[in-house]
């Protein structure tokens, strides 16, 4: 999580943010489901104010697509605007992406492609007894206001997958019952979620949603018995329940009375189910999300608790709102600067959480959180242990405990983006968002906790200010840093075997280096990690080791690692070809904020990532277009 501010939010107390706080049979079915976010399609993101070159407060930062939300223009949130009829995805390098060492495993495309549009942000699961599977992602090819599809590949299928676009909920805001001042679509969706449900034996999915000319958001929930049909979610105007949630709808804000209120918005959600049938809440839906809220002026950042709500009836209804940031009121992890004074001592100023379930039906949350350290410079990560109960009202929240920190995310540990950006971190030789988003895992079996994200030890501190330089027609001296500077940046994982009380120190998980420094400048990043109830450990990230041409540290593939006890790792390279991420979307400003992979107890990896094929071209001219790709193998027979 890379938050930061400038001159503007020193006069107004807020800010545009950084990057966000945050092989086995192949005839297996595997169905992709793709929810879009019309997230800036491929229009060019706008660049707004770029990091500060000394330290200030930093605040959480929205996810990617909520910067088109009417929040974030009202609060001076990074606003981008909507880009999702933008047709203006031309413009990719030509060259690159050829040679370098092959795969160990084989790969796959996911999607299909009928306009060379962007994908990103993959998220996979897998009903283990039948091997299907299903992943969903950021999809921008059905252009705005918002759209997506379902990639269904079935069983003896080749690669990629069929169509099927599933249908959205209608947003009202303003006015009262069924009366509503605006009523539409959602103008953008993100933030994709899947996970199968063993006692359920269906797929669900859940998705932010908001509205960009009213100051509607909710988070959303798609159920599927197949992978194939998806349910519509039902706002709670349209739908009252006894919670206030509507029909597979999380939680929503309707923006008031004149739909104009954007005091709340809803962003950055995350999905676990209990699958565990000796659990009390066996079947359990939990979804966790950032709470941002502004003070009384509507415009002034007040806090961005994480939120936690269950559903027991496959989604339909939702509890009422749990905060589960922690039952500290005095934290000594959150004694550093606070935006709002009234939240000294209280981890509050977060973003991306992700939670797991423990056999026993505990709930384990992890996320960012930057309330560390007086003046406020680096990140940490915080996890809550939370109790649940037949009610909302009789949950219990431990924490929150501090797994680690520093987490170096800092305004001088990264380059920063230069035009067609929006001003955030970046790596070396490259223009996308970079996020220090982490992965969260759980070993059903004996209640082991694992963590993984990555940053720049390597070289913290050396970039105050500095920029990347400007996109050329040539891949090699395109967003080069500055002479003498270099990015490097590593996977990091830690554990704890107490319930999350305590965690081990930081190990490195790339094997491309004996340890952290001496620096040898290539970057990993985005990584996501997965645990099985025998100890077996993977964690698949973005790699840019193998490749020197056009210049080292520049494309990138995708590893696995391997491990059973952190410090013995077995890596497998899963990418076929590597990835310019300059052609993955407009200025090469975004490639997703995650990764994802799984882990069965039978020791088949699924693991999903954005790519960039080389020299992808729509009606003969190059186009800036990532896709979604698949590796699925065995550990044990690998």
């Amino acid at each position: 999580m890379k938050r930061s501010e400038n001159k503007l939010f020193l006069l107004k107390n807020l800010n545009s943010f950084t990057h966000k706080i945050i092989a086995a049979k192949t005839s297996t079915a595997v169905i992709i489901v793709l929810l879009a976010s019309s997230l800036a399609a491929t229009g060019v993101v706008k660049p707004v104010a770029h990091e500060p070159t000394i330290a200030t407060p930093r605040l959480p930062v929205l996810s990617e697509p909520a910067t088109m939300s009417m929040f974030a223009k009202i609060a001076n949130m990074g606003f981008t605007g909507n880009h999702g009829d933008d047709d203006a995805n031309g413009g990719g390098q030509n060259g690159g992406g050829e040679g370098g060492p092959p795969a160990a495993v084989p790969s796959s495309q996911l999607n299909k492609d009928f306009n060379q549009r962007p994908r990103d942000e993959p998220a996979v699961t897998v009903n283990p007894a039948t091997g299907t599977v299903v992943a969903g992602a950021n999809d921008y090819g059905i252009g705005g206001p918002v759209g997506g599809g379902s990639y269904t590949h079935l069983k003896g299928a080749s690669f990629p997958a069929e169509t099927y676009f599933p249908p959205f909920s209608l947003m009202c805001a303003g006015g009262t019952g069924t009366s509503c001042i605006y009523s539409a679509p959602p103008i953008g969706t993100g933030d994709p979620v899947v996970v199968y449900s063993q006692k359920d034996n269906e797929y669900y999915y859940t998705s932010i949603g908001f509205s960009a000319d009213n100051c509607a958001s909710g988070v959303y929930l798609y159920r599927s018995p197949n992978g194939l049909d998806w349910t519509r979610p039902i706002n709670k105007r349209f739908a009252p329940t006894a919670t206030g949630g509507g029909v597979r709808t999380i939680t929503y804000w309707d923006g008031s009375f004149t739909g104009q209120d954007c005091s709340i918005f809803n962003d950055k959600e995350w999905l676990a189910i209990d699958n565990t049938p000796t659990s009390p809440f066996y079947g359990r839906i939990y979804v966790t999300w950032s709470q941002f809220m502004l003070d009384s002026t509507g415009s002034v950042y007040s806090a961005s608790p994480i939120e936690l709500a269950f559903s027991d009836d496959k989604g339909n209804t939702f509890s009422n709102p749990i905060d589960v940031t922690g039952s500290i009121v005095t934290n000594p992890n959150c004694l550093g600067f606070a935006l709002n004074a009234a939240n000294a001592g209280r981890c509050v100023e977060d973003q991306f959480s992700v939670p797991v379930v423990a056999k026993d039906g505990t709930v384990y949350v992890v996320f960012i959180n930057g309330q560390h350290e007086i003046p406020e410079h680096r990140d940490q990560y915080l996890v809550t242990r939370v109790h649940p109960a037949a009610t909302a009202s009789g949950f219990t929240v431990d924490g929150a405990y501090l797994a680690t920190f520093p987490v170096y995310d800092g305004f001088d540990d990264y380059p920063v983006q230069t035009t067609g950006g929006q001003g955030r971190s970046t790596l070396c030789n490259s223009n996308f968002r970079l996020s220090s988003t982490e992965g969260f895992a759980i070993n059903i079996s004996n209640g082991q906790l694992y963590i993984a994200w990555a940053d720049d030890r390597a070289h913290a501190g050396e970039f105050s200010g500095q920029h990347v330089g400007p996109r050329t027609t040539n891949p090699a001296t395109s967003y080069n840093c500055p002479a003498g500077l270099n990015t490097d940046n590593d996977v990091f994982i830690i554990t704890s075997t107490n319930n999350g009380v305590s965690w081990t120190s930081p190990k490195l998980v790339n094997q491309d280096k004996p340890s952290v420094t001496p620096a040898n400048n290539k970057d990993q990043f985005y990584p996501w990690v997965a645990a099985n109830a025998n100890g077996q450990v993977v964690v698949l990230y973005l790699d840019r080791r193998y490749d020197t041409n056009p210049i080292p540290n520049k494309f990138s593939r995708a590893t696995v690692g391997y491990t059973t006890d952190l410090v013995n790792w077995k890596e497998t390279l899963i990418a076929q070809f590597p990835s310019n991420y300059d052609n993955a979307f407009t200025a090469g400003a975004f490639i997703g904020d995650y990764n994802h992979v799984v882990l069965t107890n039978d020791g088949t990896v699924y693991g999903v990532w954005t790519g960039v094929k080389p020299n992808k071209t729509f009606e003969g001219n190059p186009v800036l277009a990532s896709d979604i790709f698949i590796a699925i193998y065995n550990v044990n027979g690998h």
